[in-house]
């Protein structure tokens, strides 16, 4: 199978490649411009991409605390930010509940080994 690949700076990039090779050129924007939002976006879906859903909301929750900062309205991010980050904690409290539920379940199933 051939591998889909396009130019990003005079480099040929897999596209399986992408997230991270963009994650690099958005760390290194923000050393020259930091705390653009447009930056803090990039690195938050870049993240997203590569299933680093803790470091994608953690870059998301600092755009939303940027654009409260400022009072500056920009509803297509912030609407991108606040979903992500809704749906990252109902995972994460959804994995917890079922952590949960197996440790009760296999608490239960040593006590009763040890009762018998």
């Amino acid at each position: 199978m051939d591998t889909i690949t396009f130019n990003l700076n005079g480099s040929e990039i897999s596209v399986s490649n992408f997230p991270q090779r963009a994650l690099e050129l958005y760390t290194q924007a923000n050393l020259s411009a930091p705390n653009r939002a447009v930056n803090i976006l990039g690195t938050a879906r870049a993240y997203s991409q590569m299933h680093h859903n803790s470091e994608a909301a953690k870059f998301y929750q600092i755009l939303i605390n940027q654009i409260t900062s400022t009072n500056t309205s920009d509803p297509i991010f912030s609407q991108e930010a606040n979903d992500f980050i809704t749906k990252y904690e109902n995972i994460q409290n959804h994995g917890n509940k079922k952590q949960i539920y197996f440790s009760t379940f296999f608490l239960i199933v040593l006590v009763s080994i040890f009762n018998s």
